[in-house]
Formats: structure tokens, sequence, C-alpha cells
């Protein structure tokens, strides 16, 4: 993916359909922190850049930290889910869900 994207030989779409609930449209955005750097960025970034990074690579940590709470407890989140990308989804939410309920009836 890095030989596309640094050689500029691929179709990526313009933007993004408005933001829900408002008529706000947005580039679509592909991130990198400090384990998956950008090759334009490298490592010259600039004081705003470097606090971007740092929150988005601790937000990637939490998230990360977070999602593995949920696959230690519903272990058809700890490999590929094989199924329809919608039901895959709808088995996400379930998990967030029902995980959820466990902990507020504690």
């Amino acid at each position: 993916m890095k030989r596309i994207l640094v050689a500029n030989t691929t179709q990526l779409p313009g933007t993004a359909p408005p933001l829900p609930g408002s008529d706000i449209v947005l580039p679509y955005f592909l991130i990198g922190d400090s384990a998956y750097p950008l090759q334009r960025i490298g490592s010259n970034l600039t004081y705003e850049r470097r606090i971007f990074s740092y929150r988005h690579s601790r937000a990637r940590r939490c998230i990360e930290c977070a999602f593995g709470v949920l696959a230690s407890k519903w272990r058809v989140l700890k490999t590929a889910i094989e199924a329809k990308l919608e039901t895959a989804e709808m088995i996400v939410l379930a998990s967030v869900a029902l995980h959820n309920a466990i902990i507020w009836n504690k």
C-alpha cells in the first residue's frame, strides 16, 4: 500500500458524504502514527502535528485496549468475522451492547 500511495497510482475518493445530522463535508484521510508513519510527514513535525500525533496514538491505544477487553469476553471477536459487512457490524454492536449491559447491572 505504501508503494501505491507514494507513487500516487490509485484513485482515492475526494470527499465523504456529509457528517450525520449536519451539512459538513470532509475529505477522506489516511492517518498514521509513529508505529505507521506517513511518508510525506516524516519526523519533521510542527508542534501542532506532534500534539495531534500524540493524541491520535493515545486514542488508538485506548481503542485497542477496549477492543481487547471485548474480545476477551466475546470469542467471536478474537478472529476475523466470517460474515457480510452489515452482519459483522451488528455482531460488534451487539457485543458492545451486551458488554455495557453486564457492566451496568453489576
